[in-house]
């Protein structure tokens, strides 16, 4: 449990636009809060590690959260407890639900797209945030009190421990907006208006890779077969409703048909085809000419998983902050709107993937080395040229000079 502005705002936002339910965040430090949930991470660790011991499983070891994850699923028997609610009294667990989510790839969440949040200062002496139906804006008070009826009623203002808990305030939360600087403007278009030659180029059938939303957090990109090329759209996008949020298009703006692949389960490297088909805006194709290999399967269903060439493709056109790239050498140097940049070669990538990276991105001390001598060989070829300039200039003389030297 930590205290950050993101958390307090997707609380602010429940009861309107997420779960529908009043949520409160109360800190209790050593004093911690229990309730009937608590106990289910213990459940679920004793069983695992009886699993690893007395269970007859000689030599099983759960190496990795995949391994625990399977285990839970498949051999765990926790989905379901062994006594029905009824036999319960209604009260206690009645089914357990089990999510895999990977640190990276496929079904990660990548937290370079996450948008930042800044909320009012103080906050690190409040200890309970409450939901009061007004995404942005919290009640908070100094300590929580869960004891008195009226702060059960939702009613904090009138509570009975008020000289504990303290009185109640709001406090706002707001999106913390990132200035869009000329180089970001400038990049961003020149990378739309790729992406739109390759939408003009794909053909009915071919596989293509979709940039998703800003504020899609789990997928950063969708893959799809063309079922339409590029054409006109004749209305505005739907609105985002459910399921992956892509970028919305008005009427008017080029946009290609798609059939959408779904991973077989979150951070999965094999793909079905869907019955899912949207439109998409050509701005956002990113890559095109993705191939798709089948796996065999004894299952009905057809599997196909990415070639790895078509992976690094993508990877190489839209990284993420959990990809990990080796600089094989640098190429070049220049300065970009006032900002010096080098030409990197990255290692098992192509030519037609190198990109020019400011100094922050060039990490190693070797790497940096090298960036220094590519700088110093640019100014060095220049001032060479120059040299070589004025030589081949003709050397003119002033009229009247050679007269004045003879007299």
């Amino acid at each position: 449990q930590f205290k950050c502005a993101a958390n307090f705002h997707w609380v602010s936002i429940q009861s309107k636009e997420g779960c529908g339910l009043t949520v409160v965040w109360s800190f209790f430090a050593s004093c911690h809060g229990k309730c009937l949930c608590d106990p289910e991470g213990g459940a679920l660790k004793n069983a695992a590690q009886r699993a690893e011991l007395y269970d007859g499983n000689e030599g099983m070891v759960m190496r990795t959260s995949r391994d625990f994850y399977e285990w839970a699923v498949s051999k765990s028997g926790l989905h379901t407890p062994k006594k029905t609610l009824e036999e319960k009294g209604g009260k206690g667990i009645f089914r357990r639900f089990f999510y895999w989510v990977p640190s990276k790839g496929v079904g990660a969440v990548d937290r370079s797209r996450l948008p930042t949040f800044k909320a009012d200062k103080g906050t690190s002496r409040l200890h309970e945030f409450a939901d009061i139906g007004r995404p942005g804006t919290l009640q908070v008070r100094r300590a929580a009190c869960h004891m008195c009826d009226s702060c059960w009623d939702g009613k904090r203002a009138q509570c009975e421990n008020l000289k504990y808990t303290g009185g109640v305030q709001e406090i706002s939360v707001a999106l913390d907006a990132v200035p869009t600087g000329s180089q970001t403007r400038v990049t961003r278009q020149q990378l739309d208006a790729d992406c739109v030659t390759r939408a003009r180029a794909a053909t009915v059938g071919e596989c293509i890779c979709i940039e998703t939303h800003k504020d899609e957090q789990t997928l950063p990109w969708v893959i799809g077969n063309v079922v339409e090329g590029a054409h006109t759209a004749a209305a505005d996008s739907p609105p985002f409703n459910d399921g992956v949020r892509l970028d919305s298009f008005k009427q008017g703006d080029l946009i290609v048909d798609v059939q959408l692949y779904e991973a077989l389960e979150p951070g999965s490297a094999q793909y079905m085809l869907s019955d899912i088909r949207v439109s998409v805006p050509a701005r956002r194709v990113r890559v095109t000419g993705l191939e798709l290999k089948p796996v065999r399967s004894s299952r009905q269903v057809a599997r196909s998983v990415l070639a790895p060439e078509s992976l690094l493709s993508i990877r190489a056109e839209m990284p993420s902050m959990d990809d990990e790239w080796e600089v094989e050498e640098v190429r070049q140097y220049r300065t970009y709107y006032r900002r010096e940049q080098w030409l990197v070669k990255w290692k098992n990538y192509g030519e037609d993937r190198n990109t020019w990276e400011p100094l922050e991105n060039l990490l190693g001390e070797e790497v940096r080395q090298q960036a220094q001598r590519v700088k110093q060989a640019h100014f060095a070829a220049k001032e060479q040229e120059a040299a070589a300039a004025a030589a081949r200039r003709p050397q003119c003389q002033r009229p009247g000079r050679s007269l004045a030297a003879d007299s």
